[in-house]
């Protein structure tokens, strides 16, 4: 089992176990988070405390910004959306941007030569940051991650 090597200064590294399978993009950004040594009395000076405090948000802030990079994680699940066989549908997605892309996580079938999804043309008036066209040769109920 794993356990976490730290010396003073450095950042605490876990590694994961043959059970634990590979690391995550979440797992080696908590990796990067680096230890904040202070003692109870620097806690009740608040210049110390002030200091104690910036230095965890910057090493959190620098740890998680592959979490807020990464296009993937930013998204909006779009799911139960009723399509009908070889039918355009145009779907509201949220971003408030055009889409990088979409997944169909759900669905009678997630073959992605039957689904084809935000390559379509949008209709007048619509813009990709609005909406998002998708199509379907099989009529059914499907769930997409546009993000």
């Amino acid at each position: 089992m794993a356990g976490p090597v730290a010396s003073r200064g450095s950042s605490t590294v876990v590694q994961p176990s043959a059970a634990q399978g590979k690391a995550t993009v979440i797992s080696r950004s908590m990796q990067g988070i680096k230890q904040v040594f202070f003692t109870s009395s620097d806690l009740k000076d608040p210049d110390k405390l002030y200091q104690v405090v910036s230095k965890l948000q910057d090493f959190i802030r620098q740890a998680l910004r592959p979490l807020t990079t990464c296009p993937l994680l930013v998204g909006n699940l779009l799911a139960n959306q009723s399509l009908t066989g070889g039918t355009t549908a145009y779907l509201n997605h949220g971003l408030g941007r055009p889409p990088v892309g979409v997944i169909v996580v759900a669905g009678p079938t997630r073959d992605i030569n039957d689904t084809i999804a935000g390559t379509l043309a949008l209709p007048a008036q619509v813009t990709a940051s609005q909406q998002v066209g998708v199509q379907s040769a099989t009529s059914g109920t499907y769930s997409f991650w546009v993000f």
